[in-house]
C-alpha cells in the first residue's frame, strides 16, 4: 500500500495503546510524533510504540501542520503518497477501511485533491460529513445527519466540502508540500479547517467520501483520565488539564488573523468577500447545504 497512519500525541499514550490495540491497521506504516509530552509520557510512548512495531519520533516544530511537513518527509523515505491521520478515539468501522482507501487512491483520481475526510459517526448520534464555517445554513457549523438515516441529496456520493470532519483526515504528500504553507500558529484546533481553505483559495476541492466510515467516542476518554471534551479553562483544574493535554491555545483569533472573519460567525465574511473573489471559499459561501453538495464526484 501507498498509504500510512499519522498520530500526533501529547500524554494520551494510554488511548494511543488502546487504539492500536483494537484497530487492524492492515499492516500500514504508523508514524506517532510527539507534541512536547512529560518526560514520564515520552518514555510511556516510546515503550508502546516498541509493542506495537510503530516508529516514535519527537516533534521537529510544533504544531499540526508543521508535524505534517515531518510526516511528509518521513513517509516519503518508506515509499509512501498518502497520509490519514487519527484522533485517538477514533476508529475505523468499516471493513477493510485502508485497503479500501488504497484502492481509490491507487487508481490516481484522488490525487487532484485537497483534503480527504469520511463519514464520521459521532458518539453514536450523528453522521459528520463535513466541517461548514462558512455555507448557510450556519446554525453547527457541521453538515451532520441522524446515525440511522440514509444519506439525502447525493451526499451519499463522494463530494466536495469546505473543510472535513477533522477527527480523521487524509491527504496526498505531493498535495501538501506543493500547495500548503505550513504555520506553527495552529497548536491542532482549526489546522485542518485551514489546509483545507488553501487549497480552497487555489480552487482545488476538498473530498468527503461517505462511504467510508469512522466511530468517534469521545466517552471512551474517561477511561484513560483524559477529558470527553476540550477543557475551557474556567477552573485551575480545567487550565492545567488543557496545557497537559493540549499547550498552546487561541486558535479563533489566528483563524481571524490568517482569514479576515470569525470562524464561528460566517456573517463577518461579507466584510472580506471581495478578497475571495473566483475562489472555491466564495462559492461555498453563496450554496446552501440544504440543497446538495456543491460538486459530486466519480472515482
Amino acid at each position: 500500500m501507498k498509504t500510512g497512519i499519522l498520530f500526533t500525541s501529547r500524554n494520551n499514550y494510554d488511548l494511543l495503546d488502546y487504539w492500536l490495540s483494537k484497530v487492524d491497521t492492515e499492516n500500514l506504516f504508523i508514524l506517532s510524533i510527539d507534541e512536547d509530552s512529560t518526560l514520564e509520557n515520552k518514555i510511556k510512548g516510546k515503550e508502546i510504540c516498541k509493542k506495537h512495531k510503530i516508529t516514535y519520533m519527537d516533534r521537529e516544530d510544533r504544531g499540526m501542520q508543521n508535524n505534517l511537513t515531518s510526516a511528509c518527509s518521513i513517509f516519503k523515505k518508506n515509499n509512501l503518497d498518502w497520509i490519514i491521520w487519527f484522533q485517538h478515539d477514533c476508529f475505523p468501522i468499516t471493513e477493510g477501511f485502508f485497503t479500501k482507501f488504497n484502492k481509490l487512491a491507487e487508481t490516481g483520481k484522488l490525487n487532484e485533491f485537497g483534503v480527504i475526510g469520511f463519514n464520521i459517526k459521532h458518539d453514536g448520534v450523528y453522521q459528520m460529513l463535513s466541517r461548514t464555517p462558512l455555507q448557510q445554513p450556519n446554525e453547527n457549523m457541521w453538515n451532520r445527519f441522524d446515525i440511522n438515516s440514509q444519506l439525502p441529496l447525493n451526499y451519499n456520493k463522494i463530494h466536495s466540502v469546505e473543510s472535513v470532519s477533522w477527527m480523521c483526515a487524509a491527504v496526498n504528500i505531493d498535495q501538501y508540500k506543493t500547495q500548503i504553507a505550513p504555520t506553527g500558529d495552529y497548536q491542532f484546533f482549526h489546522a485542518w479547517d485551514d489546509i483545507a481553505f488553501q487549497f480552497m483559495y487555489k480552487n482545488i476541492h476538498n473530498i468527503c467520501i461517505p462511504f467510508l466510515e469512522l466511530s468517534h467516542e469521545q466517552i471512551i476518554k474517561k477511561e484513560f483520565n483524559i477529558p470527553v471534551k476540550s477543557p475551557l479553562a474556567k477552573n485551575k483544574e480545567e487550565e492545567r488539564e488543557r496545557e497537559h493535554f493540549y499547550g498552546k491555545w487561541g486558535h479563533h483569533d489566528v483563524w481571524e488573523n490568517r482569514w479576515g472573519f470569525l470562524y464561528d460567525d460566517n456573517l463577518t465574511f461579507e466584510e472580506v468577500k471581495e478578497n475571495y473573489n473566483g475562489t472555491l471559499i466564495n462559492k461555498f459561501y453563496n450554496h446552501n447545504i440544504n440543497e446538495g453538495p456543491l460538486k459530486t464526484f466519480e472515482i
